[in-house]
């Protein structure tokens, strides 16, 4: 089990409590996701690798050694989101040459990754390709912000009868899985990027699949809205997910947006 905590009041003194998780599961042999966490530049992210075996854990390994690197050189925030774009096309190409030398058949990762501003702490920055999701909970509510990169969620999404777009999403469940989007299995790859804004009190989960696919939502809003510290809550989103059997690697970031001192 790897685990990273850190609890930061970072240059303006925005307090941020975040705890990171992630773990094979009970069923596969190795863990595939990855997860980078950066409390200076305030940068987080994780990823779900594709293909089986190395191909998967070197491409998400691939694409958060490129986001860290980045991140390294202190600078402005719309620098760094920048720096970011431009590592996440460099990874698509360095996973694809990679797969090639390899001879590794559809070598890819998701990604899904939240930045927050260093000279407007209360305003952020997402980003993510693929099924790995970022959750919000704000005064009680329960919010998806990412929307999946997949087959089923093109459907839903595409569909003209609104109403109904959750339905029509769930009826192709076979295919809720089936990526239109990853790092590494394209010549280009189109993340997608959307401003948030954070408010004082508002609770962040940044998963893999194997969070979501293992805890119903209900329990996940639960849970994130425990009073409690990010690592205990990240802690019991590990231990829902091994009770419901873990037949998947799972990661978890949550994160606890705090004031300003």
């Amino acid at each position: 089990m790897k685990i990273f905590d850190w609890l930061f009041a970072p240059r303006h003194r925005l307090e941020v409590d975040v705890f990171g998780i992630s773990d094979k599961g009970l069923v596969r042999p190795d863990n595939q996701d990855c997860m980078f966490l950066d409390s200076r530049q305030r940068l987080f992210c994780v990823a779900d690798g594709i293909g089986g075996g190395e191909g998967g854990a070197q491409a998400s390994f691939m694409i958060c050694k490129a986001i860290a690197l980045a991140s390294k050189r202190k600078s402005c925030f719309a620098s760094l989101i920048n720096r970011t774009a431009e590592a996440i096309h460099q990874a698509n190409t360095e996973i694809r040459a990679y797969a090639l030398k390899n001879s590794l058949r559809q070598m890819g990762t998701t990604l899904a990754a939240m930045f927050i501003n260093h000279d407007r702490p209360f305003e952020g920055v997402i980003c993510h390709v693929g099924d790995s999701r970022i959750y919000r909970v704000r005064s009680g509510a329960f919010e998806l912000l990412t929307h999946d990169h997949t087959i089923a969620g093109e459907i839903g999404r595409r569909s003209s009868l609104k109403a109904y777009s959750d339905e029509i999403s769930r009826r192709a469940g076979g295919l809720s899985h089936v990526l239109t989007r990853a790092v590494g299995i394209e010549a280009n790859v189109t993340p997608d990027w959307r401003k948030v804004d954070l408010r004082k009190r508002d609770r962040y989960l940044i998963c893999s699949d194997g969070i979501y696919d293992m805890i119903p939502g209900e329990a996940i809003q639960q849970t994130l809205s425990k009073d409690a510290s990010a690592k205990e809550i990240a802690e019991e989103l590990s231990r829902l997910a091994i009770k419901a059997g873990a037949c998947d690697n799972y990661t978890a970031i949550v994160l606890k947006i705090g004031g300003i001192k």
